[in-house]
């Protein structure tokens, strides 16, 4: 199956959809919300967004959309587990940093 332009289209403006959405739940959440985990002994919700963040970032060279704008979020959010190195990258961009990088990856696309 070829790609066909207006598929490419809807699955663009469905994952920009996503993240609006994700954005809107996360960036309505107070410092210490965002630190909480999501339930005992589970990530937080830093780590899920910064791990969301990072894998859209990841999927840009791979659908050759672009380079990756923050492959260094990899080591804080991909390849190790929550509280390795997640709290170095809240000091560095705090919960509204995140945000503004989401929506960074998918401009232009």
């Amino acid at each position: 199956m070829a790609n066909d332009p207006s598929c490419v289209a809807l699955a663009l403006k469905a994952w920009k959809t996503q993240i609006d959405r994700a954005d809107k739940l996360f960036g309505s959440l107070s410092p210490e919300e965002v630190l909480r985990e999501i339930a005992p002994g589970r990530n937080r919700v830093l780590y899920l967004w910064g791990h969301l963040t990072a894998a859209h970032d990841a999927m840009l060279p791979l659908l050759g959309l672009r380079e990756r704008l923050h492959p260094e979020f990899d080591v804080a959010f991909i390849s190790n587990p929550d509280r390795f190195a997640s709290r170095h990258a809240l000091a560095r961009t705090g919960s509204r940093g995140m945000e503004c990088r989401q929506h960074r990856i998918v401009e232009g696309v």
